[in-house]
């Protein structure tokens, strides 16, 4: 749409990680050869639109990713936000099978130091404010982690925005079981207000 402003979330491509622990933001934990694959296919696809900035988690898994969609683009520039960080919980470094067998996975604790879905929801809506006041009318893409982007989308459809939700992505229009290692859901734009739900298209280049 003419004049609209595009936000790319852009997931990471897979990780290596032979021992299947949930690594959140523990270092060290970057991209395997499936992931810079999925990398450069996001890269190529991004390629078609002249992107105005780009930006990336912290972690080494993500600033991978965003370094294969830069070399595509006319700026290598990167700028990291820690707004777009993956989730802090107390669970880093346990067995997934271990978390996923547990009601609220990840999130299952009361401590406050830790993330729960609704601080992920808030501080995703503060990029994409942030990113709709400076660079209005143009596209910008963000490489993330796969809970930012689900409650991100579950805000904007007024969904619940909880673990227990995450079975309801037919309704972002998500069509995979959960936003895939690499994929692209772009956020469309017609205003600068953060109040306007965006129009939503996902894909999984291939």
């Amino acid at each position: 749409m003419k004049n609209s402003t595009l936000i790319s979330l852009v997931r990471h491509g897979a990780v290596d990680n032979p021992k299947n622990l949930f690594y959140g933001r523990m270092p060290g934990y970057g991209l395997s050869d499936a992931g810079y694959a999925e990398a450069k296919r996001a890269a190529r696809f991004l390629r078609k639109d002249s992107l105005t900035a780009l930006f990336t988690s912290p972690l080494l898994r993500s600033r991978q990713t965003a370094k294969e969609i830069a070399a595509h683009q006319d700026t290598h520039k990167i700028i990291v936000s820690r707004l777009l960080n993956e989730v802090n919980s107390p669970f880093e470094g346990r067995p997934m099978k271990e978390i996923e067998a547990q009601p609220g996975e990840i999130y299952a604790s009361d401590d406050p130091r830790f993330d729960q879905p609704y601080d992920i929801f808030i501080r995703s809506c503060r990029f994409i404010a942030r990113t709709l006041s400076l660079y209005p009318g143009q596209h910008v893409a963000a490489v993330t982690h796969g809970d930012i982007i689900l409650f991100t989308l579950f805000g904007f459809y007024d969904l619940p925005i909880k673990s227990e939700s995450k079975i309801k992505l037919e309704a972002p229009g998500i069509s995979d079981p959960y936003p895939a290692t690499g994929s692209i859901t772009t956020l469309t734009y017609r205003s600068n207000s953060i109040s306007e739900k965006p129009v939503i298209y996902y894909s999984r280049p291939v």
